[in-house]
């Protein structure tokens, strides 16, 4: 209040005219935009709206084998931009989320609610169980949650690869295993993925296949 002691009539006037910002337009959730431990949120506003920052939530969904009086997780963050990122989630998870707009008048109604998802857990390479031939082997692995995984990803490459080979991958695999074609008598990193609708899980630990 101090900052408006001085102010000019005219400054009081427009002080009075700034309203309440509308709600914000929650954006549904993009395909391929979340990790295991992150969503992207974005929204859109009102163009005449005055808005300082946003206050962005994002509360846990309660999970089925949860008891009614467990604590659900609630984070909120302040941003100035129209976008965050939330990090430091659980995967396979799904979120509420909604946002608010404000101004030195005053926060806005909430946007409406939309429910945010997590990419799977990580899968496990198998391998114990994975084969070998001269030229081939059949890679086998295990998911963490397979009711919400889609698909797999198979990344590999040579244990001592030239540089700037990088890794290459098969994608949209239905099952648990895949053969492989391979150089004779070298040395392979094999990676996994799990994949869903809303993005991809990290890298599984290496497995070497000789």
């Amino acid at each position: 209040f101090e900052h408006y002691d001085d102010s000019s009539a005219r400054s009081d006037q427009m002080l009075k005219q700034v309203a309440v910002p509308q709600p914000p337009r929650l954006e549904p959730q993009e395909p391929n935009s979340a990790t295991s431990t992150t969503i992207a949120v974005y929204w859109s506003m009102n163009k005449e709206d005055v808005i300082d920052s946003f206050q962005v939530y994002c509360m846990e969904e309660p999970q089925d084998d949860q008891e009614v009086n467990d604590l659900v997780e609630e984070y909120r963050l302040t941003v100035k931009e129209s976008y965050c990122i939330f990090e430091d989630l659980e995967p396979d998870r799904c979120y509420q989320v909604w946002v608010m707009a404000v101004n030195f008048t005053g926060c806005s109604l909430p946007s409406e609610r939309a429910i945010f998802r997590t990419a799977p857990s990580t899968p496990v390479i198998r391998a114990e169980d994975c084969t070998v031939c001269w030229n081939m082997a059949t890679i086998r692995w295990r998911p963490a949650n397979p009711e919400a995984t889609e698909t797999y990803t198979l990344e590999y490459c040579r244990q001592h690869s030239p540089e700037g080979e990088g890794l290459r991958s098969f994608s949209g695999i239905k099952g648990l295993q895949l053969k492989v074609n391979l150089q004779p008598n070298d040395n392979y990193f094999f990676y996994v993925r799990a994949i869903n609708a809303f993005g991809a899980s990290e890298q599984s630990e290496a497995a070497l296949i000789s």
